[in-house]
């Protein structure tokens, strides 16, 4: 215990005179007789009761889950005296810190110090345990007058207000530690000191475990198992009262826990959790419940509170209603455009399909991410046909072609806009198990929502587009919170899931399984369309990307093949047709069913569903999304139709593919575009360099087979409704 001079010159700005005014009056508080402050206190936790306070709201919350047993006017009044309670504990606070010891300790009474004497006799210190309750902050300054000890804790954000707490407690404690020093508290351990340690709070999941506490799992922390493995110090339970009628104070330690730590650590936090929960039961009114105890769930468990919204999510909040009549607006425009009033509803989170049993949601933005969950989709209901698949997705041409691949019993729905009314809605009415996202889909709203809800979400062939703007901290740190409400990620390569580590650094659920695309080496190739003359295909191709794929293909006097144009978005087709008639290009259309001549040197597929026919059709292909910065396409669909493809130097959103068929000596990259039209001659003009690199592709994705399978048994470990049913099993009772 030490004495000495507090630093008043270092606090005499104006930004500490709040918190100047606030200290004297919990001075002044503290020299008032304590009779009055037992009622006025009661007073004041009564009014607290009756006001909407959201500490309130979190206090029923865990009455409700903690004491099941009691009914519901039982439940209301134990919030009632617990609010009672807080607003004495607030005084009580005042005397922590100013109160007078002569007059507090002839209130104070404590029990079974002989236990902490027989504990020290060891010779290796010993660590006293107790939980949260109301009066723990006066009871643990007038405990240390009779057992000194070091108490462990959290700094307090206010800089004059930690200082003068800090300077409190040098007077009264041995000695403070930070209650993440773990080397701190071991040191005085070794010096046969007591530590105090209070470990019914919640950091989130690191260095926890989820151990029941009063029936409810909660994110239990491993510190006091830790520290007393470390220094083989006793552990003594300490239980904490305060004494009916304003009556006083009561400590009690009770004796060392016996075999304590074990080798399991959800035992250890378990039995943590039990000594504490004995003090609760005795006096549960008095216990903190306006704590968020149960703040971190486990995977799959609905949140017991409404989850706090981080600074970021409310910009984005503000961001979307700004524009929300805009948005309404495209909407409607797509849902004429596509002939489908559908999209418009669902969109907007109305005329939503009602719940099915085991129902899995799966979200694949649009043609690309259908086409690669597909498979998935197949071997998750071949597993366990009980299930029920939703497919989302956001463009009409994916609700097409999903409705198209879907197996028999799986149903498509288009995502609804990223509206917290409108999210509500979905999961409201869906009610999934589980939620499977393909890629990069990331809707922080939806995504928050679902965790509240206790729908696990899954990031499946998890990849971050080089276009997401991370270098923006706001977008950043929404990316990051929006990425924290997931149950797993399961990335598609190392350098994905360092990403995503790399946006919380604390996460333990990013796991590397492969992509996902490469299961289509196990599809069949699609029929190839012979269009009367040898083709070369331009595969979805971009906005500004045809200007420079047509001068290129106008250098190149190859006068026998075609140069056959895909667009990704079929209805630029009118601005294709404009690029190419600059450029002085016979040109022929598909969807007006145009004859290809013998003149033709341009034909445009600007059709849906015939791509993967096209390039099996092909000599080989050149791939689009790539020559301008839009991060390049999937090239796996060429390898496995084994064509030799080529791309530009823009394949940032596809690395890892690109980089599997260049080792293969697959694919060519240009570095630019004027050297396109040299590698097309090239490719025209050698027939058996086609077909060699077309082949090497198809080797390339065999080693891939089982991608399907990898991807199945990760999910099944986390999504307990994709694990195959016994025959024995008895069927579950959904919600």
């Amino acid at each position: 215990m030490a004495s000495t001079r507090f630093p008043f010159e270092r606090f005499l700005g104006p930004r500490y005179w709040p918190t100047w005014v606030l200290l004297a009056i919990l001075w002044c508080v503290a020299r008032l007789p304590y009779r009055l402050l037992y009622y006025v206190g009661n007073a004041i936790g009564l009014l607290m009761y009756y006001l909407p306070l959201p500490q309130r709201k979190v206090a029923f919350a865990n009455i409700k889950a903690c004491l099941r047993e009691l009914s519901p006017v039982a439940q209301r009044d134990l919030l009632r005296r617990n609010m009672m309670a807080a607003g004495l504990s607030l005084f009580e606070a005042a005397l922590s810190l100013f109160g007078n010891e002569k007059k507090l300790q002839a209130m104070f009474r404590i029990v079974g110090l002989e236990n902490v004497q027989a504990a020290l006799q060891q010779g290796r210190g010993a660590i006293v345990m107790g939980g949260h309750m109301m009066p723990f902050l006066l009871v643990g300054r007038l405990l240390a007058a009779h057992m000194p000890y070091y108490v462990t804790v959290k700094p307090a954000r206010n800089k004059l207000f930690e200082a003068i707490t800090q300077h409190v407690r040098l007077q009264h404690y041995a000695g403070v530690i930070n209650s993440r020093d773990l080397r701190g508290m071991l040191k005085h351990l070794k010096q046969n000191e007591i530590c105090w340690y209070s470990p019914d709070q919640d950091f989130g999941r690191e260095q926890t475990v989820f151990a029941p506490f009063m029936g409810e799992p909660a994110a239990s922390l491993t510190m006091p198992a830790r520290l007393a493995k470390a220094s083989r110090a006793p552990v003594l339970p300490l239980q904490w009262e305060r004494l009916p009628q304003g009556r006083g104070y009561q400590a009690t330690l009770l004796p060392a826990l016996g075999n304590f730590p074990s080798d399991d650590e959800i035992a250890d936090a378990r039995r943590v959790n039990d000594t504490i929960e004995l003090n609760v039961r005795k006096a549960p009114e008095q216990y903190l419940w306006l704590h968020r105890r149960f703040k971190t769930r486990p995977i799959g468990v609905a949140a017991l509170y409404k989850p706090k919204r981080d600074k970021s999510l409310k910009l984005y909040r503000r961001l979307l209603f700004i524009i929300f009549p805009i948005v309404v607006v495209v909407t409607l425009w797509q849902a004429i455009k596509a002939r489908e009033p559908r999209y418009f509803f669902q969109r907007l989170g109305w005329m939503l399909p009602p719940h099915r049993d085991n129902e899995i949601w799966v979200h694949a933005a649009s043609v690309g991410e259908v086409n690669a969950i597909i498979p998935l989709i197949e071997a998750m209901i071949a597993k366990n046909p009980e299930i029920a698949i939703t497919l989302s997705t956001i463009t009409p041409t994916g609700a097409r072609n999903a409705r198209g691949k879907l197996p028999p019993g799986c149903r498509h729905i288009y995502l609804p806009l990223d509206y917290l009314t409108m999210v509500k809605r979905f999961i409201k009415r869906l009610q999934p198990r589980c939620g499977l996202i393909v890629e990069t889909e990331i809707w922080p709203q939806l995504f928050w929502t679902a965790n509240w809800k206790g729908v696990m979400l899954i990031l499946v062939n998890a990849r971050l587009s080089h276009r997401a703007r991370l270098d923006k901290y706001w977008i950043q740190r929404l990316t990051s919170y929006s990425a924290q409400q997931l149950s797993g990620i399961l990335a598609r390569s190392t350098s994905d899931a360092e990403k995503f580590i790399a946006l919380n650094p604390t996460a333990n659920n990013v796991k590397v399984i492969g992509n996902i695309k490469l299961a289509i080496a196990n599809a069949a190739v699609a029929a190839p369309i012979d269009l009367g003359r040898p083709y070369v295909l331009a595969a979805s191709t971009r906005d500004n990307e045809e200007a420079v794929l047509l001068s290129a293909w106008k250098e190149v006097k190859r006068s026998s093949h075609l140069l056959v144009i895909a667009p990704r978005h079929p209805q630029r087709r009118d601005e294709i047709i404009a690029v190419a008639r600059q450029r002085s290009l016979n040109i022929a259309i598909r969807s007006r069913g145009d004859q290809i001549t013998a003149a033709t040197q341009v034909y445009i597929a600007d059709t849906f569903g015939e791509l993967r026919g096209l390039i099996a059709g092909s000599s080989f292909v050149i791939m689009g999304g790539s020559f301008v910065a839009k991060g390049g396409q999937n090239i796996l669909e060429v390898a496995h139709a084994g064509k030799a493809v080529v791309f530009g130097p823009h394949m940032e959103n596809f690395i890892d593919e690109s980089q599997r068929l260049l080792s293969a000596a697959a694919a060519i990259q240009v570095d630019s575009a004027d050297e396109l039209p040299t590698t097309l001659s090239m490719l025209l003009e050698d027939k058996s360099l086609c077909d060699e690199m077309g082949e090497k592709g198809k080797q390339c994705l065999q080693g891939e087979a089982d991608i399907v399978e990898r991807y199945l048994s990760a999910l099944q470990s986390l999504c307990k409704p994709l694990q195959p049913r016994q025959k024995s099993d008895t069927p579950a009772i959904t919600d």
